[in-house]
């Protein structure tokens, strides 16, 4: 897990009806990341690697990687699953997290996302 130094603005954006706030960073390579985020959730919790953010992630653009990807929050809703943090595990290096990750998408054909079959609304 990468923590990244945020800088934030006071520039303001409405997504699903919640008022965000903007924060950058940039890494050793000048990949810049930019985020909007709420604190009208009672939640602290970024989403995928946006750590150090104080509040939920509703969208981010990530320029690393030789491309950007963009990344929008569609629905929040309130479920009833309880996330559970691991009683064992094994902390490794960020190269050995890497060289497993390399495999695994492999495996997946090179493919670095898992495919959902999209839901049909009525």
């Amino acid at each position: 897990m990468e923590f990244k130094k945020w800088d934030f603005f006071t520039n303001e954006k409405i997504i699903l009806g919640y008022k965000c706030q903007a924060a950058l960073s940039v890494n050793d390579k000048n990949d810049s990341t930019l985020v909007w985020f709420t604190n009208d959730l009672n939640y602290s919790n970024g989403f995928l690697f946006y750590y150090g953010v104080p509040g939920v992630v509703l969208e981010a653009y990530n320029q690393s990687f030789k491309n950007t990807a963009h990344f929008l929050a569609v629905k929040i809703e309130e479920t009833e699953i309880e996330l559970l943090r691991p009683t064992v595990g094994k902390i490794i290096s960020q190269k050995d997290f890497s060289e497993i990750m390399k495999i695994r998408n492999e495996k997946l054909g090179g493919n670095y996302f898992i495919k959902i079959k999209p839901t049909q609304v009525n």
